[in-house]
């Protein structure tokens, strides 16, 4: 046998025993691809599932804030009850006694008006017509 025949022969036999090997390497290329996927996918959900649990944590103290603010405003509305109350009342006799007084609208030549005016104006200066004025800003 020549050198020849030899290495031709040897060829083929290597060459008849690597015709698996493109179908090995794209086997191992779709496991690792595969392999790869659900690692990420789990990263993934991993970060997923960390985030809700994050949120869930804030919603909890945020509950437990707002359970505290209300505690405390109750017990402030009941420390501050009876001031409030009489405030209410006050306004209530305030806005009968108002209801009670009589319509007029001759009231500013009351007695009680220019008593009144007689009290606010300085120097006891009297109501009376004045110049007229234009209603709006005064220009200076």
């Amino acid at each position: 046998m020549s050198l020849v025949a030899e290495a031709e022969r040897t060829v083929a036999g290597v060459a008849s025993g690597l015709r698996w090997l493109p179908w090995a390497i794209a086997g191992v290329a779709i496991v690792a691809g595969a392999g790869g996927t659900l690692w990420y996918r789990g990263q993934y959900l991993a970060c997923q599932a960390s985030v809700a649990l994050d949120a869930a944590k804030a919603e909890e103290k945020l509950n437990a804030q707002k359970a505290a603010d209300a505690a405390f405003t109750r017990t402030l509305e009941l420390k501050l009850a009876p001031i409030t109350k009489a405030i209410e009342e006050q306004a209530n006799a305030t806005q009968l006694a108002l209801a009670k007084v009589p319509s007029n609208p001759n009231c500013a030549r009351t007695p009680a008006a220019a008593a009144f005016d007689g009290s606010v104006r300085p120097d006891g200066q009297q109501a009376g017509a004045g110049p007229a004025r234009p209603a709006g800003p005064r220009a200076h």
